[in-house]
């Protein structure tokens, strides 16, 4: 049963995205053509850039521990000639897919510093928003064990790569807290 998704619609090729996060650390993306019908599937897997014939062998000296590898939440979003799903997941990293591709083409720590994951009923949360620019900016989300912690990330590519802006970042012991923090900034 998934327990995280996203969708996005293709213009003017008329191509529908779907993906669906599952606690198996795999993330099914669908493709559908509203001029045909026809469904095209894919199963985005890989944790790390590596080649996917190289992938076994990772898994085998890594182990097959693949909870840190959830993706907790996901974005989709168009740019050029690509589009891309952005997964945060449970440890903290954030996942870029190239959807044409299928392949992770970028991870970075969403985290400013290495904590503890909370297992609690509040997961990893992601949302995008745009700017005046139609520039991307991503919010996260990140509760653990200590605390919890609230970025705005700007994704930009230089060279065909994804690097990542930190713009701002709140931190706070619990959530009421932190989300006080969070609209006390927006005010002001």
């Amino acid at each position: 049963m998934p327990h995280a998704a996203a969708s996005w619609l293709t213009l003017p090729q008329e191509e529908a995205l779907f993906a669906l996060a599952y606690s198996s650390a795999t993330i099914l993306l669908l493709r559908l053509d509203a001029l045909t019908g026809l469904v095209h599937t894919s199963e985005l897997k890989q944790d790390s850039i590596m080649p996917k014939f190289l992938s076994g062998i990772a898994t085998a000296f890594r182990g097959r521990n693949t909870e840190a590898y959830v993706a907790m939440s996901l974005v989709i979003h168009n740019y050029d000639s690509d589009t891309y799903l952005f997964a945060l997941c449970r440890e903290g990293n954030l996942r870029v897919w190239s959807c044409n591709k299928t392949q992770c083409v970028a991870v970075t720590d969403a985290a400013t510093e290495n904590r503890v994951v909370s297992q609690g009923a509040q997961g990893h949360v992601l949302r995008k928003a745009l700017g005046n620019d139609d520039e991307l900016y991503l919010g996260t989300f990140l509760k653990f064990g200590t605390g919890c912690e609230f970025s705005i990330l700007k994704p930009v590519q230089d060279n065909g790569m994804f690097k990542f802006i930190r713009l701002c970042t709140l931190y706070a012991p619990d959530v009421s807290t932190l989300l006080m923090l969070f609209f006390l900034y927006i005010l002001l």
